[in-house]
């Protein structure tokens, strides 16, 4: 990545964990700028989703690639001796052409929940009806 980028980069990362370090049931209500969906098998655990959330805002991000997590998009959780992975990934819902990351009113994250068993073979996701999904 070039020079140039690297302000960008750092403004994406430092909005991913501002986001993530606010996560609660009760932050999400009315919060449009986060969409969480939690996979089928992180629903079968049965553990709570404050705990889960409460999780992944106190995880640190993990390298994904050997290029390393600049985003900030990655992370590694256990809850109740259940290891989980976080991804946050972008949508266009508030725009069409691509969206910019950098700009949190333009761009809408998404951060998915899945078990370490789901992680490479997530191919499918579970729809959600507002800002999180509940058990």
């Amino acid at each position: 990545m070039t020079k140039s980028l690297e302000p960008i980069v750092v403004t994406i990362a430092d909005t991913n964990d501002s986001l993530r370090k606010q996560l609660s049931q009760d932050f999400l209500r009315g919060e449009d700028r986060i969409r969480i969906i939690l996979t089928s098998g992180v629903l079968v655990t049965h553990l709570s989703i404050d705990s889960i959330l409460l999780a992944v805002a106190s995880s640190d991000c993990i390298d994904e690639t050997s290029g390393g997590d600049r985003e900030h998009t990655f992370g590694k959780i256990n809850v109740d001796d259940v290891e989980m992975y976080w991804k946050i990934e972008y949508s266009k819902d508030r725009i069409s052409p691509p969206p910019d990351n950098a700009d949190i009113a333009k761009s809408v994250r998404v951060l998915t929940i899945m078990l370490s068993s789901e992680r490479g073979k997530l191919t499918e996701q579970l729809p959600f009806r507002s800002n999180i999904l509940a058990v």
